[in-house]
C-alpha cells in the first residue's frame, strides 16, 4: 500500500481496486442492499446535458500510464459537480496503474511522476494548491491504482452558497518541459445549508440508510464516503455491489466500478 507525502492541510485515503479483496465475510446477517439499487438508479442526474465533461483525462496512454488498465484518471462527481453539507468534504477519484517503464521500454527508467491537486472558488482564484511524488516500486509500478480520496482540512472550510471547483493533474515527468503525457481532470462542489430534520435523521440512522438520505436529498459528498465504508464493510455482499454499479452507471462512470471490490485503505497522520 502506496503513502503519499503528508500534507499540513489534508489528509488522503487509497483503496485499491482488485479482483480479490482482504476482508473476511462477516458472520452476521446484513440489510438487503437492493433498495440501495434502486435509489441510485435514477440519482444525481445532471440539470442539463449542454455541461463540459472534464471528470476524465486525456486519450494519451503513453508516458508513465500501464496500458494494461484502459481507465483513465477519473473524477468521481456526477456531470454538473456535486453538493455538501461539510466544511471539509472528501473527494474521490480513480487512479489507473501506472509504470516505471521508460518508451523503449526500459524498467526503472522512466522520469519522476507526481500528482497536484488545486483548489479554485467561484472567481477562479487558487485557495490551495499541492504536490504529491509518487512512489516507484521494484516491480516496476508506479503508485497503487484504484480510488482515491483527499479530506479538506482546516482552514481550508467552505462558505455556505458558495461553489468551487477542484483540479487533479498527474504529471508523468514532473521535472521535464513535455507535459503531453499528463492526466487532468477536474470536479465541482458546492457547499449547501444542513438540515436540521436531515441532520437529525442521519445521526439516528444506520450506515445505509444514511446512505439512501444523502442520495434522495442531493448531496453526493456526503453520500459518497459512507458508500465507500459499507463497501470495505462488506465487499462479498452481490447486492451491494450491484448498487455500488447501478449508482455509478447513473452517473456515467460505469468503466471505473467494472469488476472492482475494495481492499483496506490508509489514512496519513499529521
Amino acid at each position: 500500500m502506496a503513502w503519499f507525502t503528508r500534507s499540513p492541510h489534508f489528509t488522503i485515503l487509497t483503496l485499491a481496486l482488485t479482483l480479490g479483496s482482504v476482508f473476511p465475510v462477516s458472520a452476521q446477517p446484513q440489510p438487503n442492499s437492493s433498495s440501495l439499487s434502486r435509489v441510485f438508479e435514477n440519482a444525481f442526474q445532471p440539470p442539463n446535458r449542454g455541461i463540459p465533461d472534464n471528470r476524465q483525462g486525456g486519450a494519451s496512454r503513453g508516458g508513465c500510464f500501464s496500458k494494461r488498465d484502459q481507465r483513465k484518471v477519473t473524477a468521481l462527481v456526477p456531470l454538473g459537480g456535486g453538493e455538501t453539507t461539510a466544511e471539509y468534504p472528501t473527494v474521490f477519484w480513480y487512479m489507473p496503474r501506472m509504470s516505471d517503464i521508460d518508451d523503449d521500454g526500459n524498467p526503472g527508467q522512466a522520469p519522476a511522476p507526481e500528482m497536484e491537486f488545486t483548489l479554485r472558488d467561484a472567481n477562479d482564484q487558487k485557495i490551495y494548491s499541492a504536490k504529491y511524488p509518487l512512489t516507484k516500486y521494484t516491480d516496476s509500478s508506479v503508485g497503487t491504482p484504484g480510488i482515491m480520496s483527499l479530506t479538506l482540512a482546516s482552514p481550508y472550510a467552505l462558505k455556505v452558497g458558495q461553489v468551487y471547483k477542484w483540479q487533479l493533474q498527474v504529471t508523468c515527468n514532473a521535472t521535464g518541459p513535455d507535459q503531453s503525457d499528463n492526466q487532468s481532470v477536474e470536479g465541482v462542489l458546492k457547499r449547501v445549508a444542513e438540515d436540521p430534520n436531515l441532520e437529525l435523521r442521519t445521526q439516528k440512522a444506520s450506515l445505509e440508510e444514511r446512505i439512501m438520505l444523502y442520495t434522495k436529498a442531493n448531496l453526493w459528498y456526503d453520500m459518497l464516503p459512507n458508500l465507500v465504508a459499507l463497501r470495505r464493510d462488506r465487499p462479498n455482499d452481490p447486492t451491494l455491489t450491484d448498487a455500488w454499479n447501478k449508482l455509478f452507471t447513473a452517473v456515467e462512470l460505469e468503466d471505473v466500478s467494472i469488476q472492482s471490490k475494495l481492499q483496506d485503505g490508509r489514512t496519513t497522520n499529521n
